[in-house]
């Protein structure tokens, strides 16, 4: 999946103000490793291959971007000096971020743009559930969805896996 450019810009201004986490534990205050301070949204000029290339889906990639561009919410933190989150920091420990407990109005199919709920739209979201399908149903999946409308926001979190493939950490 992927986020409407629209809302990668509401992302950017919910996320000012709220906790850094680790694991998106959010029953665990002791889990808060620092806050967000400040965020923008920026458009890469020019795009890796590797960063094309994540999660095996170039292809697609390539068209998302020659449509739409590169966007990227990048979010400034703080945490502790001389806390384990700023050694795993500094020493590449904790790299990869996700965002947790958002809430959005939609899924929206990227080959008709429409919600997968319109009639208009003939297909399947993507969903690891289908590969347990049959191949005639596996060919009305989309190729991915685009999540749209959000509207709210709980955290940043250190994560071992990205939902995104390319979020993480801002290497100087």
């Amino acid at each position: 999946g992927k986020w409407a450019v629209p809302d990668l810009y509401k992302l950017s201004d919910l996320l000012v103000g709220l906790p850094l986490t680790l694991d998106h534990d959010w029953d665990e205050v002791g889990k808060v490793v620092g806050r967000c301070f400040d965020s923008r949204v920026l458009q890469a000029k020019d795009v890796s291959s590797e960063i094309l290339d994540k999660a095996g889906n170039y292809d697609w990639n390539k068209k998302i971007i020659k449509k739409e561009g590169h966007y990227q919410a990048i979010v400034d933190v703080f945490v502790e000096r001389e806390s384990a989150a700023e050694k795993g920091l500094r020493y590449g420990r904790l790299n990869e971020v996700s965002v947790g407990g958002f809430r959005i109005t939609d899924f929206v199919c990227p080959l008709c743009e429409v919600s997968f709920t319109d009639d208009k739209c003939p297909h399947l979201m993507p969903s690891p559930w289908l590969e347990y399908a049959d191949p005639e149903t596996r060919k009305l999946a989309a190729p991915y969805y685009v999540r749209s409308g959000v509207y709210d926001l709980m955290e940043l979190s250190f994560v071992t896996t990205p939902n995104c493939c390319n979020a993480g950490t801002v290497k100087a």
